[in-house]
């Protein structure tokens, strides 16, 4: 099991977050992946720069506030 997988794993069961919280963690976690390949880098070694750079982008790409939160949450 990769540790994505027991992660979410872990929210499911321990904090018991509904499928939907789930799921949109799952994009946001996508979403920062796809950012990390777009800049060389793998999600585990971004640096808070590099995090905030992409809370930054999902801001301007005109996420809700209540969405920016739920990927600053997620990742």
């Amino acid at each position: 099991m990769h540790a994505h997988d027991r992660y979410f794993e872990y929210l499911r069961v321990e904090r018991r977050l509904s499928a939907h919280t789930l799921d949109g963690y799952g994009r946001d976690v996508r979403a920062l992946a796809a950012f990390a390949r777009s800049i060389g880098r793998a999600p585990e070694a971004l640096d808070r720069g590099a995090i905030e750079a992409f809370v930054r982008g999902r801001v301007a790409a005109g996420l809700s506030p209540r969405s920016v939160a739920r990927v600053v949450a997620a990742v």
